[in-house]
């Protein structure tokens, strides 16, 4: 990555001392995700909001600032059997349902943290996937300012933070699978300045309005329910020409091939939403209705099984050169696999 520094340890002092500063920096622009709008008040076994006192637990060290329709019920079942009493929790007069989006992805990526087939740091760590995120994170080092607060939407175990991290951004990250966030702080917490990561929901994004430097959707966007939905939100959450950054499945004719090479010897297990791949024009039409512009370009014109058997300098270099090729042939630059998404927020919070 551009600029990058060594990741390093500190103190104990020091890392204190960053971690409290990354907290405070949170507590002042979370938000209650149940009415949307209420303050927190924070202490070291539960949260709760001041306007509609909707609770949240912090359990095995882990927040989880969730609504009722997409939390963790047994969690909250049994926090407030032991401390109910002494915190005057009231009981959860909602359920989840088992089938909600929110649910179904919960359960494939609670699995997926620690799968003893293919774990998500396995899938990380595949050649194709170490050629691409140097590839797209090595440019978006270069758009992203100095002091920027970056928000990490669906942060997985913090592969989307650490190139962050390494790069000594502030980092707020939240995914909806409580495992990977455990994952996620086991993996940063020998580290001087480590993201601070919790359970959220990316539909109910619980932050203030217009707080964020940097919205980061890295392979999430299609992962989520109502994309436009999620389009005005993360415009809601962003400060004025603050900055947009995903990456996700291209819709191309050429897609086939790939679904046909899964079947025949599969990378990774997907459990996509209801926008599984999307287009320029779908992207475009989105965030045109959330008041934003965004621009997008297509990557990758090689299938990933072939990538994945070079070496990672090979595979890097191959893909950077048919990338360039392939952008100078008409229509033909729109068929990558991969679709990377650069939006603006306009200059006015609504």
């Amino acid at each position: 990555m551009k600029n990058k520094t060594p990741i390093t340890t500190a103190t104990d002092d020091t890392a204190g001392k960053n971690r409290d500063e990354t907290r405070q920096r949170f507590t002042r622009i979370a938000r209650c995700p149940s009415c949307r709008k209420g303050k927190l008040l924070w202490n070291s076994r539960v949260v709760r909001c001041v306007t509609c006192s909707a609770w949240y637990p912090i359990t095995d060290g882990v927040l989880q600032l969730v609504p009722l329709t997409s939390a963790y019920t047994e969690d909250r079942n049994s926090f407030r059997e032991k401390v109910g009493k002494r915190y005057r929790l009231k009981v959860d007069r909602k359920t989840v349902s088992p089938e909600s989006p929110q649910e179904v992805q919960r359960r494939h990526f609670d699995r997926y943290a620690t799968d003893i087939d293919q774990s998500y740091n396995i899938y990380e760590t595949m050649v194709f996937w170490r050629v691409i995120d140097r590839s797209i994170f090595d440019g978006w080092m270069k758009i992203i300012p100095k002091n920027a607060v970056i928000l990490d939407v669906g942060c997985a175990q913090g592969r989307s933070a650490k190139p962050f991290v390494e790069n000594k951004y502030t980092v707020i990250g939240f995914d909806i699978a409580k495992k990977m966030i455990e994952a996620g702080n086991s993996r940063f917490k020998d580290l001087a300045k480590p993201p601070l990561l919790f359970v959220g929901d990316a539909t109910t994004i619980p932050v203030a309005d217009g707080c964020a430097d940097v919205v980061v959707l890295y392979g999430v966007l299609h992962h989520l329910p109502h994309p436009r939905l999620i389009a005005k939100e993360i415009a809601r959450v962003l400060k004025p020409k603050g900055i947009f950054l995903s990456l996700e499945n291209n819709r191309t004719p050429l897609r086939f091939l790939f679904d046909v090479l899964q079947r025949l010897m599969c990378l990774w297990d997907e459990k996509a939403g209801e926008s599984p791949t999307m287009s320029a024009a779908d992207v475009s039409g989105w965030f045109a209705e959330a008041d934003m512009t965004v621009r997008t370009r297509t990557h990758v014109f090689l299938p990933p099984h072939l990538i994945n058997i070079l070496p990672v300098p090979v595979g890097y270099r191959i893909t950077a050169w048919t990338d360039a090729a392939a952008s100078r042939i008409p229509l033909i630059r729109e068929w990558g696999g991969l679709i990377e998404i650069i939006g603006t927020k306009t200059n006015q919070i609504k």
